[in-house]
């Protein structure tokens, strides 16, 4: 390693990071990781020996050792293997789980980590913090979401709630290495702060759901974690499908510049070298830096001449592409590393010895705004980034055309959030004056415009060179109220109503809140008061027992092909009394059965009825929800 006094103050001011950060990684290099608060640390290197400082073992059921991100790691079947940390960890204050992850496909829950009293047959338990992808994927912004949930419950036979959190704006994807974190400050309070980290990028939590999970932290719980797993017990494991390696946990919240230590000790600094040998005009070459370091400035060093050559690049867990262009006389490249603090040459160097020749350079370079893109060589570029073409000359040398597509940054523009206004009112919408133009939605071009109606109104600004826009929502609630209909569900489940936040609210159980949740048969109200009236909603709430119910079809094909041959009810239990009987239209009795099981092939007394409309009446009596009889009637169609 070659390290470079700071003396070109100016050019390190530019790429200025961190006042704590060190000298940029050199190829090959791992960071020193932090092993303050690491009380479990599983590298799973052969074996599952805790290195971390906690007093914890680890009992392994099925999985099994294969190839990890650095050396090996533990393999988990999707089904029902796991890995059991004793004692159980506590995450009832602030702590932090990373680990590398590769998931070999993405069709069920996957838990990474899991401290849960789990209940001892059928019904989700209690649970301290459970960090996964694909948790609750209907309720949760569609599949493939990292997840976060605290889990609370009823007597293990009732409902299931909680706090469930889950990234927004990330999808994980399946078949590759990935390097996934959590911190977590405050976790036994309702105002926890959540942090996730996918490879080297921060992401922010949004929560879905919200429950009082006060009953998650009872130390009387039966609480055990487990690694690659939620639980041992089924259906509810959430067994890991793919590898696992390098996990940790800190009983404290880590720096997302620790965060960075852990994923770059995994993935050190390489350099991959494309000489490009000429005939002509010289030689060139291609030097890929993989991995680059998130924050750090990457550029071209001619040691031969002393000088920096094209613009610096920052790195950012990405790869980055650097050309030494053609060269006629003998010149050594390297590639230099700057933060604030330092500046490194990387470990390697290209040599280039060309032969003289009689082609020649050309250098052009091209602003793109962000997004936009540029036909070149027969396809599309986006920026930043080096296009090469050539041009053969009178003697059939190649003339290189080194193209640099440098990216310009969007104006910035926000109108803010979506707002409201009442009937004699006005909203005003206000951007800066710092733009070169301004187009609104209603046609004006100045700063600021009041609106009186109701709509979607963008503004588009530029700063001369690139154009960007926003939208915003303005409301009139006037004559704008709030419908809550009737509705019913099944007995156990809750129903949970999210109403405007921008409104003030009193619910008919004493609530306050924008969110209610509903879990029996009654009638309901809220009074609503936003910034124009105060109104009261009434809704009703039936709760319906779902435990035994019945479909009936309206049309059969009994034309002997194997499919939609025979008409029967389909039953979901098993009636304490039943009876079916089938009339035509003039009330003759066509088939007749007390056994629940028994279908009609739409034949009577040997030969096929016509085609057409039939009657049916169905009574039945189930003592465990009722001792009434019930009934059921209908039409049934025959097409053959």
């Amino acid at each position: 390693m070659k390290y470079i006094l700071p003396i070109l103050v100016l050019l390190l001011s530019m790429f200025y990071q961190d006042s704590s950060a060190q000298c940029p990684l050199d190829l090959g290099q791992s960071p020193n990781v932090s092993t303050n608060g690491l009380t479990i640390y599983f590298p799973f290197n052969g074996n599952v020996t805790n290195q971390g400082s906690g007093s914890y073992t680890a009992t392994v059921s099925g999985a099994t050792y294969s190839t990890g991100i650095c050396g090996q790691g533990m393999y988990f079947d999707g089904i029902d293997d796991n890995i059991q940390v004793n004692p159980y960890v506590p995450l009832t204050s602030d702590f932090t789980i990373a680990a590398w992850v590769y998931v070999d496909s993405l069709t069920q829950n996957l838990a990474v980590f899991a401290t849960r009293d789990q209940c001892p047959t059928t019904y989700r338990g209690f649970s301290q913090g459970e960090f996964g992808i694909n948790y609750y994927t209907a309720a949760a912004g569609g599949s493939n979401r990292i997840r976060y949930v605290i889990n609370t419950h009823q007597n293990c036979t009732g409902w299931s709630a909680g706090d469930r959190y889950y990234v927004q704006n990330y999808t994980y994807s399946s078949g590759s290495w990935h390097f996934v974190a959590i911190t977590v400050q405050g976790n036994i309070t309702d105002s926890r702060i959540i942090k996730v980290y996918v490879d080297c990028q921060q992401y922010s939590m949004y929560q879905y759901y919200n429950y009082n999970t006060t009953p998650s932290f009872s130390p009387n719980n039966n609480n055990k974690s487990f690694i690659g797993a939620a639980t041992d017990i089924a259906p509810w494991n959430y067994t890991f499908n793919g590898t696992i390696d390098e996990f940790r946990i800190y009983n404290r919240a880590i720096t997302s510049t620790e965060m960075l230590d852990l994923y770059y000790q995994c993935k050190p600094l390489e350099v991959t070298i494309n000489k490009h040998i000429g005939i002509c005009s010289g030689d060139s070459a291609t030097i890929e830096i993989i991995n680059a370091q998130k924050g750090i400035s990457y550029q071209l060093f001619d040691s031969t001449n002393q000088q920096l050559l094209g613009i610096a690049q920052t790195g950012g867990c990405n790869n980055l592409v650097f050309n030494t262009g053609l060269v006629t006389t003998a010149t050594n490249f390297y590639i230099k590393a700057i933060n604030a603090n330092c500046q490194i040459v990387l470990d390697t160097v290209v040599s280039l010895n060309p032969s003289a020749g009689s082609g020649y350079t050309i250098y052009d370079s091209i602003e793109l705004c962000d997004g936009d893109s540029i036909f070149l060589k027969g396809q599309f570029f986006t920026a930043p980034t080096i296009v090469y073409d050539s041009l053969l000359d009178i003697n059939y040398c190649d003339s290189v055309i080194i193209t640099s597509l440098l990216s310009l940054p969007l104006p910035l523009i926000d109108l803010g959030n979506d707002t409201t206004f009442c009937d004699g009112d006005s909203v005003l919408l206000s951007i800066s004056n710092n733009y070169y133009s301004v187009l609104w939605s209603n046609g004006l071009t100045n700063n600021n415009i009041y609106i009186n109606t109701t709509g979607t109104y963008w503004v588009e600004v530029s700063d001369s060179i690139c154009i960007n826009s926003d939208s915003i929502d303005v409301i009139n609630l006037t004559n704008t109220y709030i419908q809550i209909n009737d509705t019913s569900f099944c007995d156990g489940e809750i129903w949970t109503i999210n109403l405007p936040t921008y409104n003030s609210y009193l619910w008919s159980n004493g609530s306050t809140g924008s969110q209610v949740t509903i879990k029996d048969s009654g009638q309901y109200w809220v009074t609503v008061t936003d910034i124009c009236k105060s109104y009261t909603e009434n809704f009703g709430v039936q709760i319906i027992d779902c435990s035994c119910m019945m479909a009936v079809p309206n049309v059969f094909t009994p034309n002997r092909d194997g499919i939609n041959d025979y008409f029967f009810p389909v039953i979901n239990c098993i009636f304490d009394e039943y009876h079916i009987v089938i009339y035509n239209r003039w009330g003759q009795l066509l088939f007749e059965s007390s056994n629940q099981n028994e279908k009609w092939d739409g034949n009577y007394r040997g030969g096929e009825v016509p085609d057409g409309v039939y009657f049916y009446l169905i009574t039945y009596k189930y003592l465990l929800t009722s001792d009434q009889e019930g009934q059921r009637s209908g039409s049934i169609t025959i097409f053959r």
